[in-house]
C-alpha cells in the first residue's frame, strides 16, 4: 500500500548490486542520493497515479491484505467499485 516502499525498493536493489558495495554511512549516503537522481519522475508519477487503485482495493478487502500486484489490484479495485462478481 505504501509508495514509499516501492521507492525503497528502487534504491536499494542498485545499491545492493553494486560492486564494490558502499563501506561507510557516508558512502552509503552518496551511493543512495545518486540513485534518487537516476529515478525517472515518471516512475515517481506512476506509483502516485495509483494511489486511488490501491486504495480501492484495500478497501474492497475491509483492510485485509491485498497481494498488491501489477495489473491484479486494479481488476480487483474495478470490481469492488462496480460490485462485479
Amino acid at each position: 500500500m505504501n509508495i514509499i516502499e516501492d521507492i525503497r525498493d528502487a534504491l536499494l536493489h542498485p545499491v545492493e548490486n553494486r560492486s564494490p558495495p558502499p563501506r561507510t554511512p557516508m558512502d552509503l549516503w552518496t551511493v543512495l542520493k545518486d540513485e534518487w537522481r537516476e529515478l525517472p519522475p515518471r516512475y515517481l508519477q506512476t506509483l502516485v497515479d495509483f494511489m486511488p487503485h490501491r486504495v480501492a482495493t484495500l478497501m474492497c478487502v475491509r483492510g485485509g491484505p491485498t497481494r498488491y500486484q501489477a495489473g491484479v489490484p486494479i481488476f480487483l479495485a474495478l470490481q469492488c467499485i462496480y460490485h462485479v462478481k
